[in-house]
C-alpha cells in the first residue's frame, strides 16, 4: 500500500506543459454573437489555475489567424531585454507615485495575461485575406510540438520528467475549408501521437464538429467536447481540461461515441467513404480525374496514375 501511495504521490507532483492553441479569426468569433472579451477573460483564467497548480508548470500560449500561427507567451528573449529596459528607466523618474503606477502597468504587461491580450489586440488589426476560410491549424500544432521538443530537452538534462499536452481552442467556421490542410494537418496529429503528447479539444460552435480534432483527441487519447454555450465555460474547462492524464483516471470524462475517420475530398471538400489518391501529391478526389488539380500530375488512361483507397 506503502509503494502504491507514493507512485500515486510522485505522478499527480510531476509539473505539466500546456500548449493552448487559440483560433483568433475575428469573422469567425463575431458569428458566435457573444461578448468576446468575457470569453478570452475566461481562457486567461483558466491558463492562470493551471499555472498555480504546480510551481513548475509551464504554459505555451499559440495564437491562429487566417494570415499567421505565432506563440505569443513566452515572449522571445529581445522582447524580456526591452521591458527589463524600461523597468530600469523608472527609476530615474522623480515623482514616486508616477513611478509607482508605470511600474505596475509594465509588470502587468509582463504578466502571461498581459501579454496574451496584448498579442490579440495586434491580431485583431491585422487585414484579413481574401480567402479568410484558411486555417492554420497545421502550422500552429507544429509550433507547439517544436516548443514541447525544447522544454522536453530542458527538463532531461536536469534529470527531470514534465507532461505535455495540447489543448486546441476552435470555432469550426474556417477548420477544414482548404483542399491543402488534410496532410499537414494529419502529420501533425500523428507526430503528436508518436511523441506522447495528448490533444485536447474545445470546439466553440453550434453548427458541425470539427472532424480534424475529432480524429486527432481520438488518436491521441485527449479529450473533445463542443459547446455552443456560454454559460458556466469557466466550470466546463476546469472540470474537463485542466486536469492532467494521471487524474483523469479517475475522473468520469466525456467521451466522443462518434469519431468520423473519413477524408475530405480536395475538390469539394465533402467526406468519401471510397476516393482516388494522388501517388503525387496525395490528393483526393472523389471520382476518377485526368489531371490533378493540386500537382498537375497528369494520369494515363489505364490505373497506374491513381490508387483507389477508402477511409
Amino acid at each position: 500500500m506503502d509503494r502504491k501511495h507514493s507512485h500515486r504521490t510522485d505522478l499527480s507532483d510531476q509539473p505539466e506543459l500546456l500548449i493552448f492553441i487559440l483560433d483568433v479569426n475575428p469573422l469567425s468569433w463575431a458569428k458566435l454573437k457573444n461578448n468576446v472579451n468575457e470569453v478570452f477573460n475566461i481562457f486567461l483564467a483558466f491558463l492562470n489555475s493551471f499555472v498555480l497548480l504546480h510551481h513548475s508548470n509551464r504554459v505555451c500560449v499559440i495564437l491562429s489567424h487566417p494570415l499567421k500561427a505565432e506563440i505569443v507567451y513566452p515572449v522571445s528573449r529581445s522582447e524580456k531585454q526591452k521591458a527589463d529596459k524600461s523597468l530600469k528607466r523608472l527609476t530615474s523618474s522623480s515623482r514616486k507615485a508616477e513611478m509607482r503606477y508605470q511600474r505596475e502597468v509594465l509588470v502587468q504587461q509582463k504578466s502571461m495575461s498581459g501579454q496574451v491580450i496584448s498579442a490579440i489586440k495586434q491580431f485583431s488589426e491585422l487585414k484579413l485575406p481574401e480567402s479568410n476560410t484558411r486555417s492554420r491549424l497545421a502550422a500552429a500544432l507544429s509550433m507547439g510540438l517544436c516548443f514541447y521538443r525544447k522544454v522536453h530537452r530542458e527538463f532531461e538534462s536536469q534529470g527531470r520528467f514534465i507532461n505535455s499536452r495540447i489543448l486546441c481552442v476552435e470555432t469550426c467556421a474556417n477548420l477544414g475549408a482548404s483542399e491543402s490542410e488534410h496532410v499537414p494537418v494529419m502529420n501533425a496529429i500523428f507526430s503528436a501521437r508518436k511523441m506522447g503528447v495528448m490533444i485536447d479539444s474545445l470546439v466553440l460552435s453550434s453548427e458541425k464538429d470539427a472532424s480534424f480534432l475529432q480524429q486527432a483527441s481520438d488518436l491521441t487519447g485527449g479529450v473533445y467536447h463542443r459547446t455552443a454555450n456560454f454559460d458556466g465555460l469557466m466550470q466546463k474547462m476546469i472540470m474537463i481540461f485542466l486536469p492532467g492524464p494521471d487524474q483523469r483516471r479517475y475522473l468520469a470524462m466525456p467521451a466522443c461515441l462518434s469519431v468520423d475517420y473519413r477524408a475530405n475530398c480536395f475538390c469539394h471538400n465533402k467526406p468519401q467513404d471510397v476516393g482516388w489518391v494522388c501517388p503525387l501529391c496525395l490528393a483526393i478526389h472523389c471520382s476518377r480525374q485526368a489531371t490533378c488539380f493540386m500537382c498537375g500530375a497528369s494520369y494515363s488512361n489505364s490505373n497506374k496514375g491513381e490508387t483507389q483507397g477508402t477511409q
